[in-house]
């Protein structure tokens, strides 16, 4: 769905909740795993993680692994470029079993968000509710659209108070390299993700578009990590 970002709005009340001991990270990447085969695809495809048993199949594992990388080489430089404050834990063995949980926390709010807001949905389809229509539209439509743009205004607002929040005194991040490199990678996948599978009308242009917004962020953000990674081991070996 273009709403794929939205479903990590999730993650917030969680760690309010939790006092932030269910890692942020593990809910971001589990609230959109079962959207991962629409990023691989860069287009709406078949989704099997959308089902309570396709999540322990289909996502955890590969949400385990992109965590990994998250935080083995590209937390610190994302969180740098967005000046964000650092992670305060250290992972020891009851932060393994919250990030697992993290990861099922997100993954099933997803499925549950989608099983009230599209039309193949479980709740959707034995329920009246869902089907009754308010402005013409459907009450899961008015999910769907209404709670997407909610979520992703939630999260602004979530970023400008970490800002706001974060007590750097000098900003780490390389903002130019940062922008230059977000900005190619997003343009060539929404480029790509529309020419590979010839959109042709305006929803298509629109949920590829998303989706390769969202993609080519990602890319962004690993070739930003790698170009960080890269200058401190030159630095180092230099000295």
């Amino acid at each position: 769905m273009p709403y794929t970002l939205s479903h990590a709005v999730v993650a917030l009340p969680v760690s309010v909740i939790t006092r932030g001991k269910v890692p942020l990270a593990a809910m971001v990447v589990g609230s959109m795993s079962p959207d991962f085969p629409y990023l691989f695809a860069l287009s709406p495809t078949e989704a099997p993680g959308h089902s309570e048993l396709g999540v322990l199949i289909y996502c955890l594992l590969p949400s385990l692994l992109m965590l990994l990388v998250w935080y083995r080489w590209i937390e610190g430089p994302t969180l740098e470029l967005f000046r964000l404050p650092q992670r305060e834990w250290s992972f020891g063995k009851s932060s393994y079993l919250l990030v697992v949980f993290g990861v099922l926390v997100g993954a099933y709010s997803h499925v549950l968000w989608d099983a009230t807001s599209h039309f193949d949905g479980s709740f959707v389809v034995n329920s009246e509710f869902w089907n009754r229509e308010i402005f013409s539209l459907p009450m899961y439509k008015l999910n769907q659209y209404g709670g997407g743009i909610l979520g992703l205004a939630a999260l602004f607002v979530w970023y400008a108070f970490a800002v706001s929040q974060n007590r750097q005194e000098q900003y780490q991040g390389k903002l130019l390299e940062g922008v230059l490199m977000y900005s190619i990678s997003i343009v060539f996948f929404v480029l790509l993700a529309n020419i590979v599978h010839g959109s042709t009308v305006i929803i298509e242009y629109a949920v590829r578009s998303a989706i390769g917004v969202i993609v080519g962020g990602i890319c962004g953000m690993c070739m930003y990590a790698f170009m960080v990674h890269l200058q401190v081991d030159k630095k180092y070996y230099n000295e």
